[in-house]
């Protein structure tokens, strides 16, 4: 039901000939945001690379130091934007 939601959007905002492109590419982008959000949380996967173990740490830190800050999973974009990046240590 929601796929059918988000594809409802799309067509009316882009019309027939660009929705199903639009939506392929938005279930793609939440694969993939999921697969990292999975690996934060039960794979140590995460730890072979360093931007995946930097997402990681912040992702642990938003649950278990400060869960109002570090909301980005795949990326911290939006904590800069928001100013809800975490802290560093001093």
């Amino acid at each position: 039901p929601i796929v059918f939601m988000v594809y409802a959007v799309e067509f009316l905002m882009l019309g027939y000939e660009l929705a199903p492109v639009t939506l392929a590419g938005t279930l793609s982008g939440y694969v993939v945001y999921d697969m990292i959000h999975y690996h934060c949380h039960f794979s140590e996967f995460t730890n072979k690379y360093d931007w995946l173990r930097s997402i990681r740490s912040s992702h642990m830190d938003h649950h278990y130091r400060d869960f109002t800050r570090g909301f980005g999973i795949s990326t911290n974009t939006w904590d800069v934007i928001l100013n809800t990046n975490r802290r560093r240590k001093a």
